[in-house]
Formats: structure tokens, C-alpha cells, sequence
């Protein structure tokens, strides 16, 4: 289970694929099986568990971090804001189409023969479609649509987000290409 994988286990990850994964660097779609599973090893992985973790760590900050008063705003954002990222990186990956990305980014579709994905997937929700909105306009980018001061646009929903990501990355490795998923991800 993902969420019992410690630091050390994962630094072990990393290692482990980062010398294939260096050789296909410059990889470009259609990606080969061997590149996809290299690529779920370690960055699908990665962006998977940072999500999970922090939504953990932001729900039971009070048990889990301890720090000086005047950090802990700062501790917190920095949990938001990584949460954030996390999240709008795996909708882009789940819910992305690959006309509409550069050839070099990885989708879920990449991972299924014949565009399969799409009829298995959930339909976006409403959650996850105003928290792709809210992590582009309140933490990828300065623009004039984001909230100042206390705002309950600027509230997370870290558990249900997260909930919702675990059950659409279920659906996604009971259906794609065992080939093309790394046994690390699978078994998440």
C-alpha cells in the first residue's frame, strides 16, 4: 500500500529507475511500453503519493506537525500549495487529451490501446473540476481572478479531493496496459 511507503523505500524507487528512465529521456508520443512503465514508476508515483500525503498531513496537521508559532502559516501554505500542484497535475494526467497537450506530456490515455480510457473513466465532478480551476487560479498563476483576504473559494476539501483521485487511479490501473504500468504504481 502507497500510503506505507516510507522515505527510505522510495529514495530506493527513484534510484532504481532513474538509470532507464535517463536513457528515454527524450521520448515524444506514441511512448514506447517499456518508457510508460519507467515513467508510472516514478513521476506518476511521485505525484500520486505527494497528493495523498499531504491531504494526511493537512487534515491532521495538529498531530503531525510541530512546529514555532509564527511557521505554522507558513507550513501550512506550503502544504497547500504543494497538495495543489499535485492535484492539478493528476487531472491533467487523468482528464487530459492528447490533442490538446505537447506531444512530450504523459497522459492516462498513453496507457490504454484504442483511447479505452476515456469510456472507463469517471466523468469529471464538480469538486474536481472547481479545485482544477481553483489550484490554476489561486497557486499556478498571477492573474487577477484570485481571491484576496479569507474566502471560501480559498477552502480545499483535501480528503474528498484526495478520495476522489484514489478511486479514479483505481479504475485507471485495473484497465490499463499491465505492460505499460510499473508494479510500484500498480500495487498502490
Amino acid at each position: 500500500m502507497l500510503d506505507l511507503l516510507g522515505a527510505d523505500a522510495w529514495v530506493h524507487v527513484r534510484q532504481r529507475h532513474a538509470q532507464c528512465y535517463n536513457l528515454l529521456m527524450a521520448a515524444a508520443r506514441p511512448f514506447s511500453d517499456l518508457y510508460l512503465r519507467e515513467y508510472s514508476g516514478e513521476h506518476l508515483l511521485y505525484e500520486y503519493w505527494m497528493l495523498i500525503r499531504c491531504a494526511e498531513l493537512l487534515a491532521n496537521q495538529h498531530k503531525h506537525i510541530q512546529c514555532a508559532v509564527e511557521d505554522t502559516e507558513t507550513i501550512t501554505n506550503v502544504l497547500v500549495e504543494s497538495f495543489a500542484i499535485h492535484l492539478r497535475n493528476l487531472i491533467t494526467f487523468f482528464y487530459g487529451d492528447s490533442k490538446r497537450y505537447r506531444p512530450t506530456d504523459v497522459l492516462a490515455i498513453d496507457y490504454f490501446d484504442d483511447g479505452r480510457w476515456n469510456n472507463l473513466r469517471p466523468p469529471k465532478s464538480e469538486l474536481i473540476t472547481r479545485a482544477e480551476d481553483q489550484a490554476s487560479k489561486q497557486i499556478a498563476h498571477l492573474t487577477t481572478k484570485r481571491y484576496a483576504g479569507v474566502h471560501e473559494e480559498k477552502k480545499w476539501h483535501f480528503l474528498s479531493l484526495s478520495k476522489e483521485v484514489r478511486n479514479v487511479t483505481r479504475i485507471f490501473i485495473g484497465g490499463a496496459s499491465a505492460s505499460r504500468l510499473a508494479p510500484s504504481f500498480r500495487n498502490t
